[in-house]
Formats: structure tokens, C-alpha cells, sequence
């Protein structure tokens, strides 16, 4: 799990459906889900950028922009070609 203060909001990696989920803190409820690699394992937010970073045991990087406080958008998944898949 990661958090953004200023915006209010927890991002968490589900491992089970391997999903992002962003959770809006004040009205207690998620806001949006989005898809992410088989096994996500470590969530990070770049409160500078407006970035989440999630690395998944698949052995990629998914990349996501927090557009505003309601809005998020994938940049890129990065993936390693020699990871073998958990």
C-alpha cells in the first residue's frame, strides 16, 4: 500500500485479482481499479511526479499517472525479459 496525503487517496496492490486499487480515504470506498501484471508485490508513489510505481513478482514494473485526485492512467508496463512468471 502506498498513499498520497495531499490528494487524499491509498493505492493497493490486490495479489489476488492483480488489480491497483485507489481508495478515496475521506468517503471510505474505492474510486477505480486498474489491471496490473500477474503478482503485484510493492506499491510506491512519487508525490512529485503524481506517479504510482507497482513491481510485481512477474517481474515487471507497472507505471500509472495521477492525473487529478479522480483520474489515473497506465504510462507504461515494463517488463523483464528473463523473469520467469510465478
Amino acid at each position: 500500500m502506498a498513499l498520497d496525503p495531499e490528494s487524499q487517496r491509498a493505492f493497493l496492490a490486490c495479489e489476488g485479482n492483480d488489480l491497483l486499487a485507489v481508495f478515496d480515504l475521506q468517503k471510505h470506498q474505492s474510486i477505480a481499479f486498474l489491471p496490473l501484471p500477474a503478482g503485484p508485490d510493492v506499491v510506491k508513489f512519487d508525490a512529485g511526479l503524481k506517479r504510482i510505481y507497482v513491481a510485481c513478482s512477474s517481474g515487471a514494473i507497472a507505471v500509472f499517472q495521477e492525473d487529478d485526485r479522480d483520474h489515473f492512467r497506465k504510462l507504461e508496463i515494463f517488463r523483464y525479459k528473463g523473469a520467469s512468471i510465478v
